[in-house]
């Protein structure tokens, strides 16, 4: 546990989670009406308690009025909650109190204080579209379809999740000492490149949102990676310095390591620290089609593919769907999967977007591989 600061105290006799006030007012920058708080704790099952304690409070403060917490996220060093509609200190004490008795109740000791909010390093390039590798990891379809609500989740086995974390985790973490965390709308700072695993595995036991990104703010460069439902995963530099080929050739390498676990994986251009697969067409454009449909629809990546790329990972049931690969270079990975990229792919990670000529030339050759309005309404969701 925490050694309390003088500015902490117990608020409840017996205690064991004590409270940094000035820290916590702090955090609630000029008087506002929410506040970010973390707690830090070593109890076993901290996390599930306090979502399940912040769940009971938002219940009960929707009935009488008053703050209300919600989130419960994984930070470096415990949870975090963003307290909303704090109407000021009083109120806020007061549902400080009732948050530690309810802890204490569960067996949960630690300190709470408040979580500071961090912002993206000043240097990210935002209007530059970087290589950034779109992966759909392999899940067990009709174990997902069974669960109400199941395509809202991870769904990739704890097995595979494993390697995924570990091999997605080192990759990001090439990018610098720095350590970038994000789950939901909550970020973090940390030195410790130890701490990306535990948020991300985390975030999979809830709907799944979140990242992290590993940069030097002295070189200005970094790599950062996301994960979301369905087994959804990107992997993309934050940076321009290198060439082109080299972001490529380190992007390939992050979709190659574990290709036998994976649905489909694709290479375009997206924004630098993007939000996930949500984001994929806001700097290229995708045929025919809302992104949308691609979430409601997760099942059709296993043999479909969103567009056609100049560097992907594709199932034979992909290949299968293909009118004419003579113009591209497949590499094959063993378990079914294929590495299939352009000969010359300059055209699409050169300069900016890819070729719009080489884009219509791909998606012929790809053929009935491309996900279509049509392909959607032939084949519903499980």
């Amino acid at each position: 546990m925490d050694v309390p600061n003088r500015g902490e105290r117990a608020v409840a006799d017996r205690s064991e989670v004590l409270v940094d006030h000035r820290s916590v007012e702090s955090a609630r920058r000029e008087g506002g009406t929410e506040v970010w708080i973390e707690l830090r704790t070593t109890s076993e099952g901290a996390g599930r308690a306090f979502t399940a304690v912040l769940e009971e409070m938002e219940t009960a403060g929707a009935e009488r009025g008053g703050p209300v917490g919600s989130l419960g996220v994984r930070s470096v060093d415990g949870y975090v909650s963003v307290v909303a509609d704090v109407a000021g200190r009083p109120a806020l004490d007061a549902w400080l109190e009732d948050l530690i008795v309810r802890l204490r109740d569960r067996g949960v000791s630690g300190s709470i204080r408040g979580a500071p909010r961090v912002q993206d390093p000043v240097w990210l390039p935002y209007r530059l579209p970087v290589p950034t590798a779109f992966l759909a990891w392999s899940i067990d379809q009709a174990a997902v379809a069974s669960i109400p609500g199941g395509m809202h989740y991870w769904g990739v086995t704890p097995e595979a999740t494993a390697r995924i974390f570990t091999h997605a985790a080192g990759w990001t973490r090439a990018g610098g000492p720095d350590i970038l965390l994000r789950q939901g709308t909550f970020m973090c700072r940390s030195t410790d490149g130890s701490s990306i695993e535990p948020v991300l595995l985390d975030a999979t036991t809830r709907a799944p949102n979140a990242g992290a990104a590993a940069f030097d703010d002295d070189l200005r460069r970094g790599r950062a990676m996301t994960i979301g439902k369905g087994g959804r995963m990107t992997l993309q530099h934050l940076h321009g310095e290198p060439s082109w080929r080299t972001q490529v050739d380190e992007v390939r390498e992050g979709i190659t390591a574990l290709s036998d676990d994976l649905d489909v994986a694709v290479v375009r251009r997206g924004r630098p620290w993007l939000n996930g697969w949500g984001d994929i067409d806001v700097r290229q454009p995708l045929p025919d089609r809302r992104v949308d449909l691609l979430f409601r629809n997760r099942h059709l990546l296993v043999d479909h593919v969103p567009d056609a790329h100049g560097l992907q990972v594709l199932r034979d049931e992909h290949l299968a769907r293909a009118t004419d690969l003579g113009r591209w270079q497949v590499t094959d990975l063993g378990h079914g999967r294929h590495l299939v990229e352009a000969a010359d792919l300059e055209p699409w990670y050169g300069s900016g977007l890819p070729d719009p000529t080489v884009v219509e030339q791909a998606r012929r050759d790809f053929g009935a591989m491309i996900l279509t309005r049509e392909a959607i309404a032939a084949n519903p969701p499980p």
